[in-house]
Parts: C-alpha cells; structure tokens; sequence
C-alpha cells in the first residue's frame, strides 16, 4: 500500500510531462539569458529536515505572434516580441540544473510548448532521463519487491503452518494406534 501511495507523485509528474509534450503546441525560439535557480523547502513534518532544490530558468525569445505569446510581450523598436521563461524540472542536485544549463547555451534554439491557459513554457525534445524523478520511481519499484517478497514468505509460512497443522493430527493419532 505504501508502494503504491509512494507512486501517485511521480505517476502525477510523467503524465503532466506527457499532456505537455503531445497536447500543447509548440513554437520555435532563442535563448537569450538562462540562470541557475533555487529555494528551500519546509518539509510539512518537523520532524524532516529542509532541503534546496535546484532547477534552471532559461527565458526563450519565442517565434510567435502577439496573441499567442504565453508570456510577456516587449514592445522593441521595430516589432513586438514575445519571451517567456521555461524552467528545467526542480531537483534537489544542483548538479542536474547545471546539466540543464550546459545542454542549452545563450542564443541557441530551442523548441518549446506552451500553454495559454497557464502561461507556461516547457523544453520539448528532453531525453525521459532528465524528466522524470528516477529517485522516487527506483524508492517505488525496491518497496514494491520488497512487499512481494514479504508476501510470498509469509504465504508460504502460511501453507507450512496448515500442513503441518494436519499432519500432525494424523501423525498424532498414528501414534496413539500404536500404542
């Protein structure tokens, strides 16, 4: 049970990635600053530590006409633009921001989806490596072994009890016919 309850965050995070990469639309752009970023976390438990986590913002100069921009729009002196900020999923290894960071440069182009509704931006074309919570997901599978494991040997001490339950009756009255 506690496997199971331990899944519905990561289930929660690949289908949000999954809505993001086949249902929202996608438009081309330029990274033009890009930054590693983080916060602590307050654990809702005092009796767990806080924790950073880490992610990368990257803001996108997007490919996209005014009344399509998912983010702000700059009134520049030839044209309006349109930017918003894409952020890398947050982790707690710095590490991972940083690799977020040397995958995608200053002024290198990007594809990205967005959504009106939300306003947000997200790097399409991310390899499931650097998406998902690989950390929960393994916590998960090792829980749900070792819970099938348990079962498995507490069913078995369970057939051994009841067999020798039985058995022991009969071998009990061979004896006393025996005697």
């Amino acid at each position: 049970m506690i496997a199971l309850l331990s899944s519905l965050d990561w289930l929660a995070t690949i289908h949000r990635d999954y809505v993001m990469e086949h249902h929202w639309p996608a438009a081309s752009g330029t990274i033009y600053n890009l930054s590693e970023q983080s916060r602590e976390v307050q654990p809702p438990s005092i009796r767990q530590r806080r924790y950073t986590v880490y992610w990368a913002e990257f803001n996108v100069a997007l490919d996209l006409p005014p009344d399509r921009c998912p983010g702000d729009i700059m009134v520049l002196p030839q044209k309006e633009e349109c930017h918003g900020v894409a952020r890398s999923p947050a982790s707690r290894s710095p590490g991972a921001a940083f690799r977020w960071l040397g995958r995608h440069r200053v002024n290198s182009r990007v594809t990205v989806h967005y959504d009106l509704q939300e306003r947000k931006l997200w790097i399409a074309g991310e390899s499931v490596a650097d998406l998902y919570p690989w950390d929960k997901i393994l916590t998960t599978i090792v829980l749900l072994a070792l819970s099938a494991v348990l079962f498995f040997i507490a069913h078995k001490i369970a057939l051994a009890d009841a067999t020798d339950g039985s058995g022991a009756e009969t071998d009990a009255t061979m004896v006393s016919l025996n005697i």
